[in-house]
């Protein structure tokens, strides 16, 4: 077995994509629940995947990193 070793501190970072004003809130109240008060998070931009997501997310998803 490998000895213990201490690893260097990692800052975490998620992208949540969604529509819904309601939708990102909940997942940001829940990314701090998990790993704490996010330090930043960026401005909405336009998120478009060729039209992927379209049939099961809608139109106009926007994305913020976390």
């Amino acid at each position: 077995m490998a000895p213990v070793r201490r690893v260097e501190p990692v800052i975490r970072f998620c992208a949540v994509i969604t529509r819904h004003d309601e939708a990102r809130q909940w997942a940001i109240d829940h990314i701090a629940r998990h790993w704490g008060s996010p330090q930043v998070t960026s401005a909405k931009i336009p998120f478009e995947a060729g039209g992927y997501y379209t049939p099961s997310m809608g139109n106009d998803l926007q994305k913020i990193m976390v």
